[in-house]
């Protein structure tokens, strides 16, 4: 029988101990070395491989590419659903009086139409297109209208106003020129007050125009606030000799003067102009007020949850304006006001 081998563990020699009787230092990391100033080291950013990017590029353009031959697709059988509908119907669709097939179809025209505006339609697109009928025209007025000057414009819009009798253009037509034209006198509209001296001389020689410019910069030229009101009043009054404005004048600040008079004697009469604006107007030389309308002083509370006092006065408006859109208190308001035992009717100065 064999005995195991015994393993003694061998000295390692002092000329790698050092000395014999100094024992072996350990190293210790040290937290004062490290720099606590420093900013932390910034993540690694993963890349991709060259494989997975080009694997993900591959699947990316491939759903471009798939769109892109959907909306082909979509475009070419709108077209054909746009060319049975011109041939069974005589025309291009409209917006007007349009079933829900007519203004779909005209969606479609009208995005053509801008694409080819903005100089982004195809030209496989616009030959597409220009088979059907009537719409080679409106490309080809879509795209003399990107270029034409204003001066170009004010002329055709003349000679077009002189055709049709001196009457000015309508937006919402089936004409595409008449639309176009509407479509810059909207645009000038928006810019009336901006809009260089020449170019109103030159928009006032077309027929009918003077008149609407006039409209144009005295609605957007109007008082902001009811202080701002009663000072052009004031001084529209005075500029006039003391005559006050009517509304059967030509004139668009007369007759805009005279629909804000009406309008404060009507609250006035029926007690709901308030104090502060009453003073203000009171400042006008010859300020008329029409009679005070009789109101109602509460006797006792009704059960209608309108909010009244008992003894306050409230004119019919006022107690109308409270019962808001409940047409159930209205009716009961008005049967409450016939009964004495709740209201009873005073005049205001009572």
């Amino acid at each position: 029988m064999s005995t195991p081998r015994r393993t003694t563990m061998r000295k390692r020699p002092a000329a790698v101990l050092g000395s014999s009787s100094e024992p072996l230092p350990r190293r210790r990391l040290s937290m004062k070395s490290a720099d606590v100033s420093a900013p932390p080291a910034a993540p690694a950013v993963r890349k991709l491989s060259a494989k997975v990017h080009a694997r993900k590029q591959g699947r990316y353009s491939q759903k471009r590419v798939l769109k892109s031959r959907a909306d082909e697709a979509s475009f070419h059988s709108r077209v054909e659903e746009l060319l049975a509908w011109s041939q069974a119907n005589q025309k291009l669709p409209t917006r007007v009086d349009a079933t829900v097939e007519e203004r779909r179809l005209f969606t479609f025209v009208s995005d053509q139409l801008n694409a080819h505006k903005k100089g982004k339609l195809s030209k496989e697109r616009r030959e597409r297109l220009s088979a059907i009928p009537g719409m080679q025209r409106r490309l080809q007025h879509r795209e003399e209208a990107r270029y034409m000057k204003f001066d170009q414009q004010v002329e055709h819009l003349d000679s077009w106003v002189r055709a049709h009798g001196c009457r000015l253009p309508k937006q919402k037509k089936s004409d595409e020129e008449e639309a176009r034209l509407a479509r810059f006198l909207n645009k000038i509209q928006k810019q009336i007050l901006t809009l260089q001296p020449e170019r109103k001389e030159q928009l006032a020689r077309v027929p009918g125009m003077p008149s609407l410019l006039e409209g144009w910069i005295a609605r957007q030229s109007r008082p902001q606030s009811f202080a701002q009101s009663v000072e052009e009043l004031k001084t529209w009054v005075i500029g006039s000799g003391g005559s006050w404005p009517k509304r059967s004048s030509n004139d668009v600040v007369e007759k805009r003067l005279s629909k804000f008079v009406d309008w404060q004697q009507y609250l006035q009469s029926y007690g709901q102009l308030s104090a502060d604006r009453f003073s203000l107007l009171q400042a006008v030389p010859g300020m008329r007020w029409r009679e005070q309308k009789s109101c109602y002083e509460v006797v006792a509370l009704p059960k209608l949850g309108l909010g009244l006092e008992r003894g306050q006065k409230y004119s019919q408006g006022q107690l109308y304006k409270l019962c808001g859109d409940d047409k159930t208190k209205l009716r009961q308001l008005k049967a409450a006001l016939q009964n004495e035992s709740f209201f009873r009717r005073v005049s205001e100065d009572a």
